[in-house]
Parts: structure tokens; sequence; C-alpha cells
């Protein structure tokens, strides 16, 4: 009885942790104030190439390994990570750059904070000062 109160407690602060949503942030530059599901795909896809005042976009992924990762994947395009990383090889090949990686959430906020057009995402609960928020993720 004990230990299935213990897998009962273990699989509730699975959900919990899993129940963070991510954050789409964007650099100052940016002249949008907010971004819709579809066109943060279109961006992904590297469909969508400029902002509305023609600055360069410039997306940024988690790697791919990372919890925010599997959930932007999830969340946005109802993918799994080795999808999506099968379509950016793909675009390789077609001459076009696939999303740059950076390795933590303040990785990604730095990036984003100091490269004009840079759009990434983040855990929800990750500090992000310097970057406007586009979306939030649930």
């Amino acid at each position: 009885m004990r230990s299935l109160f213990l897998l009962v407690c273990c699989l509730g602060l699975a959900r919990f942790a899993l129940a963070d949503g991510l954050l789409v942030i964007a650099n100052g530059k940016v002249p949008e104030a907010q971004i819709s599901l579809e066109e943060l795909m279109n961006i992904y896809r590297i469909r969508k190439v400029t902002w509305s005042n023609a600055l360069a976009i410039v997306p940024v992924n988690r790697e791919a390994s990372s919890r925010e990762r599997q959930q932007f994947s999830e969340m946005v395009f109802d993918r799994s990570t080795m999808e999506l990383a099968d379509y950016w090889n793909r675009l390789r090949f077609q001459g076009k750059i696939p999303p740059v990686v950076q390795n933590s959430d303040q990785s990604v906020v730095g990036f984003v904070r100091n490269i004009p057009g840079a759009i990434g995402y983040i855990n929800d609960t990750s500090e992000h000062a310097g970057v406007k928020v586009l979306l939030r993720l649930e």
C-alpha cells in the first residue's frame, strides 16, 4: 500500500512538473506585440522570414533533449522533436538555415535580447528581462 501511495505521489509531481507553459519571446526591435500560432508555425517552418518592418526573423530552438523543445514541438506542431529535426534537416538541402539552438532558457533569453529579429521560447517560470513576450503556450 505504501508503494502505491509513493507511486501516485510521484506521478502527481511529474504531471505538475510538466504543467508549466512556455513563453514565446522576441527581441525588442521586433515590431509585433503578439503573434498567432499560425505565424509561429510559419516562422519555425522557415516559411515566414521577415517581420512586418522587413527585419529578418531569427528563430531559436532549445536543444532537442530539453523538455521545453518537446513541449514546443507538441504544442505548436503536434509533432515529436525527431519529426521536426527531420524536417529541418531536409531544409538544409534546400539551402535554408534551420533555427539556432541554445542549451538553456537563460541562453535563449540572452540570444533573443541581443540579436535583432530573434524569437524563441522558454519555460514560463524563467526570468525574461529585456525581451518582449509575444505569446503564452499552455
